[in-house]
């Protein structure tokens, strides 16, 4: 064993299409965080020039095939947050 624990995922992809916003929602497991860094050219239609960075979570969907994820799209289905050991609210 790796010691790589991977985590089982709920998917919700929207996607904007003709008639309105198409939801699909599926399961998989998730792999780990992944940055992808790029940069605007500023003679790209008179843009602004910079850098830009999103982060994604690779998930191995229940068919075999992988997608990268932004994070907002994930719900983890392990409950590993109930786990933590959170500190008492502080009483007024």
């Amino acid at each position: 064993m790796s010691g790589i624990e991977y985590r089982p995922v709920r998917v919700t992809e929207r996607r904007r299409t003709k008639l309105g916003t198409e939801t699909t929602v599926s399961e998989g497991l998730f792999h780990c965080w992944a940055s992808e860094q790029w940069t605007y050219s500023p003679m790209m239609r008179g843009q602004v020039g910079g850098q830009m960075q999103s982060t994604y979570g690779i998930i191995e969907m229940k068919d075999g095939s992988v997608k990268k994820v932004s994070p907002e799209e994930i719900q983890f289905l392990d409950n590993k947050a109930f786990e933590y050991p959170y500190p008492e609210e502080e009483r007024k």
